[in-house]
């Protein structure tokens, strides 16, 4: 990668980063570009070479997030179901920001093909399901797992994540 490379995605990551900081006290529909070159210290023009309006930078930010956690459910060292469902879990808990974007896109595109690509990662497998059903268990078990979350969140974490775990794999085996 040459020098140009580098700075061009040097600034692609600070105006990501950037929109973070600000998504932290603005919800995304009252962010301007401005308040994104001020807060960068970057020029309105660095931000055009990377993006047409903010909405673009919205979706590679929230690409960005689920990346992040793709990478740790697919570190998830464990066979447990019980374990991996707690450790996702806790990620969620130790990232509330994360947890309040992945409840508030959960009807965007960027959202929707997250989950198509990485939704075995989340869900829990069950074995015993016939292929051309698989697609609605799975989109079930995961908006159940969503509303789950999001119940979750809105109580201010009143269950423990064990608990939670626990009422999750109770329920897929409900399902069954």
């Amino acid at each position: 990668m040459n020098k140009h490379e580098v700075k061009y995605n040097n600034n692609k990551i600070i105006l990501i980063m950037t929109l973070e900081k600000i998504l932290k006290i603005k919800k995304i529909n009252d962010i301007t570009i401005s308040d994104i070159v001020k807060e960068s210290n970057l020029a309105r023009s660095t931000f055009y070479n990377h993006y047409d309006n903010i909405n673009e930078l919205y979706n590679d930010f929230l690409l960005y997030c689920f990346n992040k956690f793709k990478e740790f459910i697919i570190n998830i060292d464990t066979d447990d179901e019980l374990s991996k469902i707690i450790a996702i879990l806790n990620y969620f808990k130790e990232n509330s920001f994360f947890l309040k974007l992945f409840i508030d896109n959960s009807s965007s595109d960027t959202f929707n093909h997250f989950i198509e690509k990485y939704k075995e990662y989340i869900c829990i497998k069950k074995t015993n399901i016939k292929s051309e059903e698989a697609y609605y268990i799975s989109s079930y078990s995961f908006g159940g797992f969503l509303f789950l979350l999001t119940t979750w969140y809105n109580s201010n974490y009143s269950m423990s994540t064990t608990d939670l775990a626990k009422l999750i794999i109770c329920l897929n085996n409900y399902n069954e």
